[in-house]
């Protein structure tokens, strides 16, 4: 699976991306919200996992930005954050699922699943 992880965080995305490849998955980092829209516009991804809240562009901004690209109509986008935002504000920005951190790898693969049937 190719998966694009967003996160301000450089501990998250090392972390999350040496899951992920223990996996066996490709994983493609990007540390702001204009990052995620560059990486998104040139290549496919299975999913997107976005920060919300981040210094400059926030999740919300970016994922909206990511629904207008050609090919990120149907990519499934999960909002990942530690803060306290809905399921209404997930939805309103384009995500498809709200999972807070921190998760654990094999439930937040689950989860992964579940936006991807």
């Amino acid at each position: 699976m190719r998966i694009l992880l967003e996160d301000d965080q450089l501990d998250t995305r090392q972390l999350y991306s040496l899951m992920f490849r223990l996996e066996g998955h490709a994983t493609t980092l990007a540390e702001s919200g204009e990052a995620a829209i560059q990486a998104a516009a040139e290549q496919a991804f299975d999913v997107i996992l976005m920060d919300a809240e981040m210094h400059g562009m926030n999740g919300f901004t970016a994922i909206k930005r990511i629904r207008a690209l050609p090919q990120g109509e149907k990519v499934p986008i999960i909002l990942f954050t530690a803060y306290s935002h809905t399921e209404a504000e997930t939805h309103a920005a384009g995500a498809d699922l709200l999972v807070r951190k921190p998760i654990l790898l094999r439930d937040l693969l689950e989860k992964i699943k579940q936006v991807r049937q």
